[in-house]
């Protein structure tokens, strides 16, 4: 954290015993910091909080008060390959959005999903307190993503991504892949 003058305020590390990286960052209006990325570690630990790590690449979201100190921190489960968080915004009442991808199937608490073989776009929203309360998903026959995520003042989610699969299906919308 640097103040406004540029000075470092602090600089903390999650504690993992092999690879992780954060991809994404936001604050809310009360100075909290919420991270997301993915791991590729046995654990992963966030202060009091470990995650374990269930797939070759897990994605993570994490929630820090203003100082650092790590509040909670959940992860993806379920999965046989790869996920990985790579955008990431919360609401006016502390809601957080996470999009990114997944392969073969995934899991949000006890919200599972199976996919295609591919990269499957995910959007999760948390509670405040961390607790999974939807997901949507789509991809088919081809690699896609979901990179970012934005929520406007009236709680309207917003995604951006790309994907490659010859179709790809947002609720009745259904979406072609023109091509290179």
């Amino acid at each position: 954290k640097y103040n406004p003058s540029g000075s470092l305020a602090w600089a903390k590390s999650s504690d993992g015993n092999y690879q992780a990286g954060s991809t994404s960052l936001t604050c809310d209006l009360s100075g909290n910091i919420y991270m997301s990325g993915f791991y590729n570690a046995d654990t992963l630990n966030f202060g009091a909080t470990r995650l374990l790590s269930t797939a070759y690449y897990n994605a993570f979201a994490a929630k820090f008060d203003s100082t650092g100190k790590a509040i909670w921190a959940t992860s993806s489960g379920y999965t046989s390959d790869a996920d990985q968080a790579s955008g990431i915004a919360v609401d006016a009442t502390g809601n957080m959005y996470v999009t990114g991808f997944y392969q073969d199937s995934i899991s949000f608490g006890s919200i599972k999903l199976i996919g295609a073989a591919y990269d499957n776009i995910f959007l999760v929203k948390y509670n405040s307190t961390g607790v999974p309360q939807w997901v949507k998903t789509t991809g088919t026959d081809n690699v896609n993503h979901g990179n970012a995520v934005a929520v406007d003042p009236g709680g309207n989610v917003f995604l951006a991504g790309y994907f490659e699969s010859t179709t790809i299906t947002f609720g009745s919308v259904n979406l072609t892949h023109l091509g290179n």
